[in-house]
């Protein structure tokens, strides 16, 4: 629902105690959705023969509603990248009277490193059990249901199937369903393009919507993406949901049925039916403006046009900068410039006290542990551990003022606490506005509502206070319960990135969250003196608790079976310059590997590009190390043979013909300089060298065909073939993982690749 700014706040608090009409889901059938596929199937990267069980039982299941299942089998093409992928989606329609139609898309495949309960078997769940609710009573729309093929290798999939004819004509809202996590709320993070018809149904009949935009401005700076970007760009209005919470299984062999909480199976499909009910009824015209919005405990949903968004920022400011003058007014005249400066200098300095001790609190913690990410698997026991060090941080600095002659001591009112927070609030909500609109709101709602009530209450400290009190249940139920989902969320984030997180991540995340609820705890509060001995007893509590919180955190490991260190390995075979290598890596410096090794290993920390014939890239860890390796594998995963032919009108024609002994992915590499004039493949230049890769060839094989001009074969001698192969040598299963990768608090990536000479025999 659209709400203006002007009665936003007096709408608010009624609107979260009008609770939608609840439905009932029995969840089972789509548990036994996910068990099928993660459970019984598991891993099914593309071109697999899980991916074509789990692509056999996907569409069994829909045509036993009634659906008209087709398989759409096709090259995808990215020609950005050089990447073409060999998909087959899974297309259901269920005609309804009006042929434009309303998908419900997710992805069936997986990464070969994991079974994908909650990516992306939870969001096939969600799509076939809302399909056989919404079956029940005919829709006016025709209702489609996409899985797609080959998500996890670049969103080849959802790139084919806007290229089908059929969905390109009738496809015209979409609902996507993808997942990092395995439990809490279905978050709503994505909507698009505009202001359209699927946001306004989420917004408006979502039994418990759960989503803001300030996830909007997050996912759009993480490098993760889904098939709705591909829809969203095709013009197919939409919304893209995924649960968040526990997302430490992500693209591991951790991402298992059971650990697919059932709340969130019930969440995303009773919203879904609700959602496609009330879109299947609205005519709602997009527009081009992006909506901020946020939802109010998973009843109600606020909803702002971006106007509407920029006006709130504006005028919050405008109030707080009110509110501002007219307490310096009054605080001038009871105390002039030193208590204001006094107060401003003091202010400043217990904010570098607390964030200098919340900071070092972190360095300790990882001098103590020697790990870089301590804090992994108990980011709570160690966020209440920093939290601790930043108030014993300002306890001292509070008893540090004490000491000081009284004209150079901060002022301790309820007035003076907002005096210095307004210009801080203030000047975040220029700066989100500015560079995250979608998320200045976070702070222009409490900002307006302090600047109003403030200005109002000013002369009395009584009524301050109040006023703080309601300034901070605002505040403290816009940000605590996203806070701690995106605490954890962020979290588990660097344990995907190939990066190391700085000592300083946590506690900014940490200030955040207070410079936006201590504020007006502060001002509640403010002036409120304890007996000396009972302020020395807090003292003496924080500094116990510290003691004890950094105790607990300490002895909590950092990594945990459940809560896994990620990992990556691989073997590197070159053919063509006669070495082999292995290389591991991960986010923390140590090398943790089980013993015995692999034979004849001298591991050591890799600081250079691999000396290999054609760049492979990096592993992607921070910390690498290499090891020259014994030659491991005589039978390649796949047969190659090349030829060229002069054709008809002097040019060079080179074929290439694969055929796979398993899933793999091919990549052909040119001779430095070469690139050909045509191509029946997506290529590109990198440096001086032409490549093309393409995953899952048929099994019948890959036939490549390139052209050339001006070209002979004594050109193509230096052209290599690179085949990519999930696992290592010496796997005893389909883990991929040899028996001295230990699993024990690690999760593997583990691949292989072959250089092979593809020099042309020449045929005239």
């Amino acid at each position: 629902m659209r709400i203006l700014p002007a009665v936003v706040f007096s709408l608010s608090a009624v609107a979260s105690a009008c609770a939608r009409p609840a439905m009932s889901v029995d969840e089972s059938s789509a548990r036994a959705h996910i068990d099928a596929l993660a459970g019984e199937i598991g891993s099914r990267p593309i071109g697999s023969a899980a991916n074509a069980r789990a692509r056999a039982y996907v569409a069994g299941a829909l045509t036993r509603l009634g659906f008209a299942v087709r398989l759409q089998e096709t090259d995808a093409v990215d020609a950005s990248r050089g990447l073409t992928a060999h998909v087959i989606n899974i297309i259901a329609v269920r005609d309804g009277a009006i042929r434009e139609g309303i998908a419900l898309v997710s992805h069936y495949d997986s990464v070969p490193d994991g079974p994908g309960a909650a990516d992306d078997a939870l969001g096939i769940a969600t799509c076939i059990e809302s399909a056989r609710l919404l079956a029940r009573s005919p829709l006016h729309h025709s209702l489609f249901v996409i899985a797609t093929d080959g998500e996890e290798v670049g969103l080849m999939g959802a790139r084919a199937a806007v290229a089908d004819p059929d969905v390109a004509a009738r496809v015209k809202s979409v609902l996507n369903f993808d997942g990092t996590g395995a439990a809490g709320p279905a978050f709503m993070f994505q909507a698009g393009p505009g202001w359209a018809a699927p946001f306004d149904a989420w917004a408006r009949s979502a039994v418990a919507p759960r989503g803001a935009s300030f996830a909007v401005e997050i996912y759009r700076r993480l490098p993760n993406d889904t098939d709705f970007t591909v829809f969203r760009a095709f013009g197919a209005a939409g919304v893209n949901v995924a649960p968040t919470g526990d997302s430490y299984a992500y693209h591991t062999d951790r991402d298992v049925p059971a650990r697919v909480d059932a709340g969130v199976v019930r969440q995303e499909i009773t919203n879904t039916v609700a959602i496609v009910r009330a879109l299947d009824l609205s005519t709602l015209t997009p527009t081009s403006e992006s909506p901020t919005y946020f939802d109010l405990f998973g009843r109600r949903v606020i909803v702002m046009s971006s106007s509407e968004g920029t006006g709130l920022s504006w005028v919050a400011c405008a109030l707080g900068l009110l509110a501002w003058v007219l307490l310096s007014a009054i605080l001038w005249h009871e105390h002039r410039m030193t208590g204001l400066f006094a107060t401003a200098a003091w202010a400043i300095g217990v904010s570098a006290v607390v964030a200098a001790a919340m900071t070092g609190a972190v360095w300790i913690f990882r001098v103590a542990t020697s790990e870089l990410q301590p804090w992994y698997a108990s980011p709570n026991r160690c966020a209440v551990y920093i939290a601790l060090a930043g108030c014993l941080g300002g306890w001292v600095m509070k008893h540090v003022a004490a000491l000081v002659p009284p004209r150079l001591r901060p002022l301790r009112t309820p007035a003076s606490a907002w005096w210095v927070t307004l210009p801080v609030w203030i000047g975040l909500t220029m700066f989100m506005q500015i560079t995250a609109a979608s998320a200045a709101y976070l702070f222009a709602v409490p900002l307006v509502m302090a600047g109003s009530l403030v200005a109002l209450t000013r002369r009395w400290s009584p009524l301050t206070r109040a006023a703080s009190i309601v300034v901070f249940a605002v505040t403290a139920a816009l940000w605590a319960g996203n806070f701690l989902l995106l605490l954890s969320f962020v979290v588990s984030i660097f344990g995907w990135l190939p990066i190391v997180p700085p000592v300083w991540l946590i506690p900014t995340l940490l200030a955040c969250g207070a410079v936006a609820l201590v504020p007006p705890f502060a001002a509640a509060t403010a002036g409120w003196m304890l007996p000396a001995r009972r302020s020395a007893g807090v003292g003496f509590a924080l500094a116990a608790l510290l003691v004890a919180s950094g105790v607990l955190a300490f002895l909590s490991p950092a990594y945990t079976a459940d809560r896994p260190q990620m990992r990556a390995a691989r073997y590197i075979q070159d053919d063509i310059g006669g070495h082999t290598w292995w290389e591991v890596g991960g986010n923390e410096s140590q090398i943790d590997l089980a013993e015995p090794g692999p034979v004849d290993a001298a591991w050591q920390r890799a600081t250079g590009a691999l000396d290999a014939t054609v760049r492979i890239g990096s592993l992607g860890s921070p910390f690498v190390f290499r090891s020259p390796a014994t030659r491991m594998k005589s039978e390649l995963p796949a047969t190659i043979r090349s030829q060229a032919t002069r054709i008809a009108d002097g040019r060079l024609l080179f074929d290439l013909f694969i055929v796979p002994r398993e899933p793999l992915a091919v990549r052909l590499v040119l001779p430095p300089g070469l690139v050909p004039a045509a191509s029946t493949i997506a290529g590109t230049i990198s440096g001086d060298r032409w490549s093309a890769t393409y995953v899952a060839p048929p099994a019948s094989g890959l036939d490549v065909h390139l052209v050339f001009a001006g070209r002979t074969p004594a050109d193509l001698q230096q052209t290599v073939v690179v085949l990519m192969t999930h696992g290592l040598p010496g796997a005893a299963d389909a883990s991929g993982r040899p028996a001295w990768l230990s699993n024990a608090r690690a999760a593997w990536r583990t691949r292989s690749y072959f250089l092979v000479p593809a020099a042309p025999a020449v045929s005239r």
